[in-house]
């Protein structure tokens, strides 16, 4: 089910700086990119993120101190 969530993503697509498609997603609580050459994806990472963060605004201190300390 989580699959579909996927689906409903935002997609922007553009030519990379390099070789291949540089695409950007963007949903309600998560944000990824993924890299495509040749019709392959060869490198592809999402992250979950608050809607404060989607629309631009930087995250918390407490919540960028949550991405250094080891849990």
């Amino acid at each position: 089910m989580r699959d579909r969530c996927f689906l409903k993503m935002k997609r922007i697509s553009f030519a990379s700086v390099g070789m291949g498609s540089d695409f950007r997603y963007m949903g309600k609580k998560i944000i990824g990119s993924a890299l495509a050459v040749d019709g392959h994806v060869v490198h592809m990472a999402f992250f979950r993120a608050t809607e404060a963060e989607i629309a631009g605004n930087m995250a918390g201190m407490s919540r960028r101190r949550g991405f250094r300390t080891e849990r």
